[in-house]
């Protein structure tokens, strides 16, 4: 495919090796279905079948296979840069392997770095295939256009669904700075019609274009490589229909989806406890104390107290401390079948504190980032006993949010 040796193969390499062979035939295919100058009406029912196959292939890597594949297509790319059909078909691998991989939100923090830190890669290939593309002065569809305005494409749908995790703020910094794209290449008619209307969607933060039910909008972008004719299966939305990106906070215009609940603050805790007097008083036996201390906790979230690096110990201290504290309580709970007033209330309190906290660290991203293997700890909220909760604890709860 390039002038060097071959780079399919150290890719191919990489691919599971039940998927091996059926993912050779399937570029091979797609290879010999492109052009140098994009049809202007073509069909693109078999490479949108080939498109969906690939797919398939490489929607469930995991990040690290993730980052060895894409290795391979950067390098393959500049070898390959005097071959737009060769380069393109990288293009469209490496538009799949990010845009169409199932990544994990739990660690959204690693996808947000590792998203980051190829972007001087992609954004010099863009500017080396750019110098190309402009000395060639020409007015038709090319495929070379088309790849340059993909790899942007992509980069920008990664950011997005960066912002959408809160792991990037596109406020500060748009997605042009990032990404950023000539624009007498926007301009030119050499772009296919649907992938400009895609960058400027991005750009301008307005609603991307509604496919035909049975297309989704990703595959059709990939599948303009083979035909100008996409543009004609989407409805463009307005230019002044404004959008909300899935941003994690309330409209100002909705009124009615605020809370009809003042948020509840308290005073009436110990304010400033260390962790090391956290984890003393949580590895009592003295389950009054624990409910003191976890109440002292709770007021300082509730509160709103500075995420110091203390509060992120002391966050830590209590989820690991939570699972033993709430078998404790059960089992008080369980020692005799008419509990009295006094335990089940401690229960309760334990229970929707320890939840608090949680919730608490998962709003912030500090549950895995700061304690490995967190999500064992959440075995303290299996079998709970909820029979013993007063409802007006779980109402208090709700009506109190950590935000």
């Amino acid at each position: 495919m390039c002038a060097s040796s071959d780079p399919l193969t150290e890719f191919l390499a990489l691919v599971p090796y039940g998927d091996r062979q059926l993912t050779a035939a399937t570029i091979v295919k797609l290879r010999s279905e492109l052009r140098e100058h994009i049809a202007t009406d073509g069909s693109i029912t078999d490479p949108l079948k080939r498109i969906k196959c690939l797919k398939q292939v490489f929607t469930r890597i995991p990040i690290s296979l993730r980052k060895s594949l894409r290795e391979k297509v950067f390098s393959a790319m500049e070898n390959c840069l005097d071959s737009s059909e060769a380069l393109s078909i990288f293009t469209l691998l490496f538009s799949i392997i990010e845009t169409c991989s199932l990544r994990n939100p739990d660690r959204s923090d690693l996808e947000a770095s590792d998203i980051i830190n190829y972007l001087p890669t992609v954004n010099s290939l863009i500017v080396t295939l750019t110098q190309s593309f402009l000395s060639q002065r020409s007015n038709l569809l090319s495929l070379l256009a088309w790849a340059i305005g993909t790899l942007a494409y992509t980069c920008r749908q990664c950011l997005i669904w960066c912002s959408h995790q809160d792991c990037l703020d596109l406020k500060e910094q748009p997605l042009e700075g990032y990404v950023p794209l000539d624009p007498d290449l926007l301009s030119s008619p050499c772009l296919p019609k649907l992938l400009k209307c895609v960058l400027n969607c991005q750009a301008s933060g307005s609603p991307p274009p509604t496919p035909q039910s049975k297309y989704l909008l990703s595959e059709l972008v990939l599948a303009s490589a083979f035909s100008d004719g996409t543009i004609k299966l989407v409805q463009q939305c307005s230019n002044f229909e404004l959008y909300n990106p899935l941003e994690n906070e309330f409209d100002s215009s909705c009124a009615s989806l605020h809370s009809k609940v003042e948020r509840k603050t308290t005073s009436n805790h110990k304010s400033f406890l260390s962790h090391q007097d956290v984890q003393s008083a949580l590895m009592t036996s003295d389950l009054l104390k624990i409910q003191e201390t976890v109440k002292s906790i709770e007021g300082s979230i509730l509160d709103n107290a500075p995420l110091t690096e203390d509060f992120k110990l002391i966050c830590k201290v209590t989820i690991q401390n939570a699972p033993a504290i709430l078998l404790t309580a059960a089992n008080k709970l369980n020692e005799s079948t008419d509990a009295s007033d006094e335990i089940r209330s401690i229960y309760c309190s334990l229970f929707c504190g320890f939840l608090r906290v949680w919730i608490y660290a998962l709003e912030r991203r500090l549950v895995f980032a700061e304690i490995p293997q967190s999500y064992l700890y959440l075995c303290g909220f299996a079998n709970a006993r909820f029979q013993v909760h007063a409802l007006i604890m779980f109402i208090a709860f709700n009506v109190c949010p950590t935000y």
